[in-house]
């Protein structure tokens, strides 16, 4: 089945030891459900994936998949700086039920297109599941074209989606071009999440999904419904809390944020550094202006 919808790049939250701290997780993950999302991409970016142990991320996706059962997909992010691990990573993700896994290009490095393709063939052939690529330039220095996600997509058949964090939404535009209807185009930039959409999009996986579940999940319904207006009013009321995020690293940030809705996710796990004392005050004094904690619906 083609994935849809808002997928939220789960955070992993960790407790004062800095270990995974499976009870928050679970919660993290009811407040989720409760808001209706489409499904989690977890171990990403965002989960602090590429800084987790594989014990680590295997536990970590293994509490996911108990807790939500069959109640939403899960896919689950095996990138990693080996192809082997990826690819060790993608066979677990296939024994504990998830629907799909995804993968980074090989980073550091800069590959050439042979090798990135080669990569991708190496995870794909661990396991039968559905494969999404994951395109973040700004973030590994390889950029996964228009053109080369059509050979992926002609030569390596579970390559079934993308994950496209970038503002270059002409490039998302031709991706679609190049690939058929049930591919799944997901947007990783939730500031443009309205304009991908309207760009053949199918969804999206943020990180920003973890605190404004709700909000996002109604956009989406509003721009499926035709309701462009109303999707326009919440993007710009989220993209007002995410200008408050970006003023700070994003990440601790984020985890901060969650500690003012009551989701005490720890702090993040080094190099990532903690916000000060007066950074967490200027964070939830922007938050609050902007109508995260003022009760108005940006919540939910």
């Amino acid at each position: 089945m083609p994935f849809r919808g808002i997928y939220p790049a789960l955070l992993t939250p960790f407790d004062a030891d800095g270990q995974v701290n499976e009870t928050v997780l679970r919660e993290l993950l009811d407040f989720q459900l409760w808001a209706g999302v489409h499904g989690f991409w977890i171990n990403g970016g965002a989960g602090e994936g590429l800084l987790l142990t594989i014990e680590e991320r295997r536990r970590v996706a293994e509490i996911v998949m108990d807790h939500v059962r069959d109640q939403v997909p899960v896919i689950v992010h095996v990138g990693a700086l080996t192809t082997q691990e990826a690819a060790t990573l993608a066979r677990h993700a296939e024994t504990i039920g998830a629907a799909a896994v995804a993968c980074l290009p090989p980073l550091y490095y800069r590959p050439d297109e042979i090798a990135i393709v080669d990569h991708y063939r190496q995870v794909a052939s661990a396991t039968s599941l559905p494969l999404f690529a994951y395109n973040i330039p700004g973030a590994t220095g390889v950029a996964l074209t228009p053109e080369l996600i059509g050979r992926l997509v002609a030569e390596i058949p579970t390559v079934r989606g993308i994950k496209h964090s970038s503002f270059d939404l002409y490039a998302f535009q031709q991706m679609r071009e190049r690939t058929d209807e049930d591919f799944t185009l997901f947007s990783g930039s939730d500031e443009v999440l309205l304009a991908a959409l309207s760009m053949g999009g199918n969804g999206a996986v943020g990180s920003n999904f973890n605190l404004l579940p709700g909000a996002f999940v109604e956009l989406y319904e509003a721009f499926r419904q035709g309701d462009i207006g109303r999707a326009q009013r919440l993007q710009e009321r989220v993209n007002a809390i995410i200008r408050v995020l970006l003023r700070f690293p994003i990440l601790p940030a984020t985890k901060s944020a969650m500690r003012c809705i009551g989701l005490n996710c720890g702090d993040c796990r080094r190099p990532l550094r903690t916000l000060s004392a007066a950074e967490e005050e200027a964070l939830r004094a922007g938050l609050e202006e902007a109508g995260l904690l003022r009760g108005d619906g940006c919540r939910s």
